[in-house]
């Protein structure tokens, strides 16, 4: 029996940075949904028969921030175990908790896949 690929969340407003990391990803071979902000992510976090492998946020978007998405995230009992990988241009690295994962942008395809892969170790070993 195949073990699925790792699910990815991407959730970014940027429409053409969401085309772009899913496209890339699922060349990767993981399964990726994507989300438009904070708000849209937590709704089907809340309703998803499966929780992501990781959630792969953008900070800066409207309607609901990363920042903000994140603190619900990590106040979810069911969510609080999702990794989450931050990637933004506008990064306060101090105002992160120090176990959350960053990239900035723009993104290096091959840093992305490396801290992916680094994240999803522990929980999809290859």
């Amino acid at each position: 029996m195949t073990v699925p690929a790792p699910a990815i969340m991407v959730v970014d407003d940027d429409p053409s940075v969401r085309e772009a990391l899913t496209d890339f990803l699922s060349d990767e071979g993981f399964r990726v949904r994507d989300a438009v902000n904070g708000a849209d992510a937590l709704q089907q976090l809340a309703s998803a028969r499966e929780l992501p492998a990781l959630v792969i946020l953008d900070l800066a978007m409207p309607v609901m921030s990363g920042y903000e998405l994140l603190r619900e995230i990590k106040a979810e009992e069911h969510g609080s175990s999702v990794p989450v990988l931050v990637l933004s241009g506008t990064l306060d690295e101090d105002a992160l908790p120090a176990e959350i994962a960053h990239l900035r942008k723009p993104i290096d395809s091959v840093a992305l896949v490396g801290a992916i892969r680094g994240i999803l170790r522990g929980r999809y070993p290859s």
